[in-house]
């Protein structure tokens, strides 16, 4: 049982590691964040419904490639 035991916690452990390697190699990848926005930074909801989400706006645009 004890060899069971041992080969599942070297292979968490291994797996755990894994993990945190590619998080940090991602998060270095990007700036620090400096300021956390709110809904309120954007006017609302309303206002970043149709500025971002309506019909043709900044989300579809980025989807079909023409921002």
């Amino acid at each position: 049982m004890q060899v069971v035991w041992d080969s599942m916690q070297t292979s968490l452990q291994a797996s755990i590691r894994t993990s945190i390697d590619s998080v940090t190699i991602v998060a270095n990848k990007f700036p620090k964040i400096t300021k956390l926005y709110t809904i309120k930074d954007f006017g609302g909801w309303d206002a970043a419904q149709k500025k971002f989400f309506a019909d043709g706006a900044i989300f579809d645009q980025i989807q079909t490639g023409r921002r």
